[in-house]
Order: structure tokens, then sequence, then C-alpha cells
């Protein structure tokens, strides 16, 4: 758990050091706001392919691998940020780090939450989420001691020691336990207790765990029967060998968007483990593995084109473009019975982020330019903020496991929404800004560390990693659209005001959309409508050890 929670703080580190250092840059290149916001932007570009890319390998090789690749790809982009001599050379380095970060986010996650406890699982999502907050924390001190002194550049070249984590990684990291058992058919549920039951199994599900269907909240192996007493002698061991050859376990149903059957354990096939393909559905032929290649690289120039100032004016059409080829990614992905749920998921993360990422990228950009602090006080407020994030999305994770990830994530963002216009409207009291500062984030991004825990549990472990690092990155996309929106309608307004209506109106459409359990509420929907009703074999669905499947109803 302390190697993936360190790496994500590196993450955070790296990720964030360009908000820090933005306006030296747009000052050195001579960049505009929109300019200077869009170098934020460019590592949300690729963060989709990342996601996918890096998912796909955690799923067929295994989360630790893909760890490691995810370490370097975003420490190597961080390091080249340090030698940009313009702006395209910077943002180029800027879609590395995307890549990287997304994939670490995905391996990590679900590392974290296939190693816990069934009954501690918020918790972890939310203690390695945390890692993020105090990468930033970190990053505000760094800035203080080098910027001054060194210039901006030095930040990015300290960006590089994280590959010695991924090192340390490679050697003394064990592979996640559900991951293992399922596709290696060695090792135990880290959700199981003896007999095959998840704790708590036969109970009725807590508040806000979708009645009962998060995948993460209970193991699908039903209990297993009482082991045969031991035999000491050969001559015992004869007499309770069985007189006949017991009858071969049948396959696994197909788990629906992989295309192979069920768990490719050893135990099962009898042979050696079959590697789950999460893109099977992509590039199952020849001819959609070359139509799903056009449309990735579509969607990739499209998306880079949105984000710099080569778009031209065609911003939307664009946009749509590029919309359009990730959501055909979604649909096929999730097939004819879960692909509104991969779409509704990309939705609400797509939001997720566009309310919390205005503040986390140009916060600093708001204290230089509209109140005037100095590299020193921005440090300071910059703090107090990581602090709160930090803080909140520990203890997000055991109100989580106490109320259900639904309904604490739904609750925590409404008595987040006190917060957002006292904060903008405070002007000369650094401390209060502070402390305004910190309840806003510990509560409004806080929360996010359940996010994890609330995609996550949508999939099964053989697709879990590519699924959650697709719909994750994609809606990551929000984290691209919310500087620049913010830095477009701050020419119209003051940047706080801007910052204030983002964030307050767009909190509440993911309550609305969290709250009220939309994914899950769309896809039975369209259950009901093509006459399925069983949902133990949709991907909302969770069965443990000694119920029965739920209805769709």
């Amino acid at each position: 758990m302390f190697a993936a929670w360190l790496g994500y703080l590196l993450d955070g580190f790296d990720f964030v050091l360009i908000t820090l250092v933005l306006t030296e840059i747009a000052d050195e290149f001579g960049l505009s706001t929109v300019e200077a916001a869009s170098l934020v932007s460019g590592a949300f570009i690729t963060r989709w392919l990342g996601g996918a890319l890096l998912g796909g390998m955690g799923d067929r090789y295994g989360r630790k691998p893909a760890m490691i690749a995810s370490i370097l790809l975003y420490s190597l982009g961080t390091f080249a940020c340090g030698f940009a001599w313009n702006y395209h050379s910077l943002f180029a380095a800027r879609l590395a780090i995307g890549m990287g970060m997304a994939g670490e986010y995905s391996a990590s996650a679900t590392y974290v939450l296939e190693s816990w406890p069934v009954r501690m699982r918020n918790r972890a999502s939310g203690f390695l989420i945390s890692g993020y907050a105090a990468g930033t924390v970190l990053a505000a001190e760094v800035y203080k001691w080098v910027v001054p002194s060194l210039g901006w550049r030095w930040m990015f070249w300290i960006g590089v020691l994280p590959i010695v984590v991924a090192l340390w990684v490679r050697r003394a990291l064990p592979e996640a336990g559900d991951w293992q058992a399922e596709v290696h058919g060695t090792g135990t549920r880290t959700g199981t207790v003896p007999g095959g039951e998840a704790p708590g199994a036969g109970e009725p599900a807590g508040p806000g765990t979708f009645d009962g269907q998060d995948k993460l909240d209970a193991p699908p192996s039903p209990p297993t029967a009482a082991p045969a007493p031991t035999a000491e002698t050969p001559a015992q061991a004869q007499a309770q060998a069985p007189a006949q050859e017991p009858a071969p376990v049948p396959a696994p149903a197909a788990t629906p968007g992989t295309g192979e059957s069920g768990p490719a354990t050893a135990a099962v096939r009898g042979g050696p483990p079959r590697r789950p393909n999460p893109f099977r559905p992509l590039f199952g032929d020849p001819r959609r593995a070359v139509a799903n290649s056009v449309l990735a690289i579509l969607a990739t120039v499209a998306l880079f084109l949105v984000f710099t100032p080569l778009a031209a004016g065609l911003t939307w059409p664009l946009a749509l473009v590029a919309a359009g080829c990730l959501i055909a990614f979604a649909v096929q992905l999730g097939g004819r019975r879960s692909w509104v749920v991969y779409v509704a998921l990309m939705v609400t993360v797509f939001c997720a982020f566009l309310y919390s990422w205005p503040i986390q990228s140009l916060l600093p950009t708001y204290l230089k330019t509209e109140l005037g602090y100095g590299a020193d006080e921005v440090t300071d407020v910059m703090y107090y903020a990581g602090f709160g994030t930090m803080l909140g999305c520990w203890l997000a994770g055991f109100v989580g496991d106490w109320l259900g990830t639904r309904r604490a994530y739904a609750l925590t963002l409404l008595a987040s929404l006190a917060f957002v216009f006292p904060v903008f409207a405070v002007q000369n009291s650094l401390v209060g800004l502070g402390v305004l500062l910190f309840g806003l984030l510990a509560l409004s991004q806080g929360i996010s560390g359940l996010l994890p825990k609330y995609i996550a549990g949508h999939f099964p472990v053989e697709t879990r990693a590519a699924s959650l690092g697709f719909v994750y990155n994609v809606g990551a996309l929000g984290g691209a659209v919310a500087p620049v929106m913010g830095a477009e309608l701050a020419e119209g307004m003051t940047l706080a005001q801007s910052l204030a209506i983002l964030t307050f109106g767009l909190t509440t459409l993911v309550i609305v959309l969290v709250g009220l359990n939309v994914p899950y509420r769309l896809n039975r929907y369209l259950l009901r409508r093509t006459g399925h009703h069983d949902v133990t074999e949709d991907h909302l669905a969770a069965v443990t050890a000694t119920q029965k499947p739920r209805p769709a109803d």
C-alpha cells in the first residue's frame, strides 16, 4: 500500500509543477493566459490513451508491471519539461506526462483495491488518492526553495526522482491478490475469508452501496465445501479415494466485454493460464482493428487541435469528432449490455473534473494576479489547500465505509457548496483564505478519494484496470477543458467569479449524477427494454457468497 501511495504522491508532485510555475513559463515564452492554461490541458489529451493501454497491460500482465511502466513514463516526461525551449516542446513533454499519470491511476487503484479487505476498500481508496494531495503540498514547499534561486526548470529536473521508486517497486512489491487468484489461479482473494464468504456476507447491503451491486463489495466465488479428513497413511488414503472420477468442471460463463470465457485460471482450464485481453472487442478481427486504429489516431489529433491555438475557430467541430470516437470505443468495450455504464461513468467523471480542476489549475494564477500574493504567500495558501485535500481523502475513506460509497460522495459534495463563494470573497486575509480553502478542498476534492472505488466497482477483475483507466481518463478530459473554460470566462468577468460559478454549478451536477445513481439506473432501464432482468450478468451486479442474485427491478 505504501509503495502505491508513494508512487501517487510523486505523480501528484510531477503533475502540479506546471500550475506552480505557469506564470514564470508564460513570462519567459511570452504566452497569453489561454496559451498558458493549455499547457495544463496538454497532459489530459493523451490520458485516455495512456489509461487504456497501461490499464490493459495491468489486466494482461499484472498490476505491478503497469505501475512501474507508468512511473517511468511520467518521470521521464517531467524531466524533459526542464529542457523545453518553447511552447510546443513543453506541450509535447506534457503529453508523455499525461499518459504516465493515467496509467499510474488505474494501476495503483486496482492494485490497492484488490489487496485490501472488502470492508476497508473505501479507506484504501481514500488513502491512496491522498498521496496525490501530499504531492501537491510537497511541490509547493519545493517551489518556495527552488524557483526563486534556481529558476523554474529545476522543478522539473527534480521530477525524475520517482524512477528510484519504480526500481524499488519492481524488486519489493508482490502482485495484487485478486488479480493473481483470478488470472493465474494462485494466491487468495483479499476480500474473502475461509469458506469463501466475504465479511458480512448474507447481510443486507448498506446504504449507498448500489443496493449490493458493487463488484468490489463481494467476491464472486461460491462457498466451498468443507475439506475431507486428511489421510495419515497410504491405506487410509486408498480407503478415502472416490470410487468414480469426478465430473469435469464446466467452463465459466463469458465475461461481458472481454471476448473470453470467464476467469482465465489454470485451475479451471487445467493448463497454463490464459491471459485476459480487454481489447478483444476493439481488435478481435482485422477490419475492426484497422477501423479502431484510425479512430484512435483521429481522436488524438482532434484533441490536440482543440487544446492548442491550431484549431483556428474549429474547436467545437473537432471536440465533437473526438467525443464521437471515444464514445464509439466505450460502446464496443461495454457491449450491448454494459455500454451505457461506460458512457454514463465517463460523463460523471468529466463533470467531476470540470468542478475541481478550475481551482486546482488556476488557483496559483488567481493568487498572484488578482490578489497580488508573492511566492511565499502562494506557497502558504497551497499548503493549506493541499493538506485540506489530503485530510479530506482520509476522512472520505472512513465515511465511505460507514455510509456507503455513493451516499458519502453525494452528501460530502453537498456540504462543500457552503464554502465556494466565501472562498472567492476573501480579499485581504491570508489566514481566512487558507482556512476556507482548507474546508472547501477537504470536502469537494477530498471526496475524490472514493472515485477509484466508485468506478472500479462496476468492472470484473479481468478488465478492471483497462476499463477504469479508459473511463476515468476519458472523463478526465474535463480537466483539460476546465482551465481553458475558466480562463475564457475570466475575459468577461474576474477570474474569481468564473472559478466560483464553474465550481458551484458543476458540483451540483455531480451530486445529481452520483446521488441518484444515474449510471446504474440508465443501465437497468435499458436492460428492461431488451428483456433482461438478471443483473448477475451485469457489471453492476454483486452476489455475495450466501446471497442469491437480485432481480433487475
